[in-house]
């Protein structure tokens, strides 16, 4: 059910069914703790929701109380969990690690700051892990132009970069919004048995493609 219409008055609520495709005619008044049912659900009931809701939900709960934790990390565990609680009839149920990653990061997203409008901004202690080395570079370009490169790493991931014995760059920009343009990394590649694995150490995140020369 999804709410159709909110009185404003924090006690009065019209729910709906949110199967629209099946033209269910289902709604609820809602008064306070009351719930009342004005037409009768027409669609059939979906059997995978037992299955799927507690999942979102308990994702959502942990990505809450552990903000700095990969939400992959959080869902992976939880879904095997439950794979292996359900019954073989109701596995099937179970859904994509992918979805469940992205609905924990939008539930998660509201607790972040705002993106900034602009480079001047202070960074918010608070929204930093343990031991998150931040270092914004400033100055003004010749044309007059107020630069920021703001450099992102951990004192862990710095010594890892001193041992390196090779270091990878690579540009990327689909994940930067404004006022920055860019986020360019230092990786260096790892190695356990026969597998070979990149890992980020140090992240730049630019204005614009120049900002290193």
């Amino acid at each position: 059910m999804g709410i159709k219409k909110d009185y404003g008055d924090g006690i009065r609520y019209k729910w709906r069914c949110n199967k629209r495709n099946y033209k269910c005619p289902a709604r609820v008044t809602q008064i306070d703790t009351e719930f009342f049912l004005d037409e009768p659900h027409s669609c059939q009931p979906d059997p995978s929701l037992r299955v799927s809701v507690p999942i979102y939900a308990q994702a959502k709960k942990a990505a809450i109380e552990n903000v700095f934790k990969p939400a992959s990390e959080i869902v992976e565990p939880l879904t095997y969990s439950s794979y292996k609680k359900l019954s073989k009839k109701s596995r099937h149920y179970i859904p994509k690690v992918s979805n469940v990653v992205q609905s924990t990061n939008r539930a998660r997203a509201s607790l972040r700051p705002a993106t900034p409008k602009s480079v001047h901004f202070e960074f918010s202690r608070k929204h930093l892990p343990k031991g998150f080395v931040k270092k914004p570079i400033d100055w003004t370009d010749s044309k007059g132009v107020d630069q920021r490169i703001v450099i992102l790493t951990t004192k862990r991931q710095l010594k890892k970069l001193a041992r390196a014995k090779r270091w990878e760059v690579d540009a990327t920009f689909d994940v930067v919004s404004d006022p920055f343009y860019q986020l360019f990394g230092i990786h260096t590649s790892v190695r356990k048995g026969a597998q070979v694995k990149s890992i980020p150490l140090v992240s730049y995140v630019l204005q614009d493609k120049d900002c290193l020369h």
